[in-house]
């Protein structure tokens, strides 16, 4: 009985590894891919759109942010495996920001935003409700909305091999939406590219 019992615990411990093997791989496979359509940097001599800031790269950030003209930056910081930027429009109830983070290997976007996104939002907002999701062609990206305290966040977010950005234009949850505001915060993080390298 106890050789049968010692048996079942190998057979199991074997069938556990290969199924971690197995995800991993997986998740490499999904996240390695090299065919990314990537727009060309902004030119850095003009604003790339009414109401933005002109485009300067942030190394920290990997990308070119392009907040809106007179919104003050309110939160700079991160850590050796993040980085976090957001800018607050005048009335302080609309948000644009820019997340970087490195991964310890090669995920896919929904294992990005399960196991790492969101638990992060959850342990510094207290909440981080996944209200909407999907995935789109055009920006090879998935493209979400959460809520995380008092906030609500629609979040364009992008894997590229061993890092990856959430960009986001958010709203507090406790104050009326001011419109004008959430749109200009659209159109910055849609402007906003990625993986680029400084010239």
């Amino acid at each position: 009985m106890v050789n049968v019992i010692r048996q079942i615990r190998a057979d199991s411990c074997r069938f556990v590894a290969l199924l971690f093997v197995a995800i991993a791989a997986a998740a490499m496979l999904t996240g390695c891919s090299s065919g990314y359509k990537q727009p060309p940097p902004p030119p850095a001599s003009q604003p790339i759109a009414d109401g933005l800031e002109t485009p300067a790269f942030v190394a920290v950030l990997g990308a070119y942010p392009v907040p809106p003209v007179g919104w003050k930056l309110s939160n700079e910081g991160g850590d050796d495996r993040s980085h976090h930027t957001t800018w607050v429009s005048p009335t302080g109830r609309t948000a644009y920001g820019v997340v970087f983070f490195k991964l310890p290997f090669p995920v896919g976007h929904e294992l990005a935003l399960q196991y790492g996104f969101l638990p992060e939002m959850k342990k510094n907002a207290g909440e981080a409700n996944l209200i909407s999701k999907k995935w789109d062609e055009q920006i090879e990206g998935l493209r979400f909305e959460v809520e995380g305290g008092p906030y609500y966040i629609r979040t364009s977010f992008f894997v590229r091999g061993m890092q990856g950005w959430a960009i986001y234009a958010g709203t507090r949850r406790d104050q009326p939406i001011d419109e004008g505001e959430l749109k200009l915060a659209e159109v910055a993080r849609e402007k906003t590219v990625v993986n680029a390298k400084s010239e």
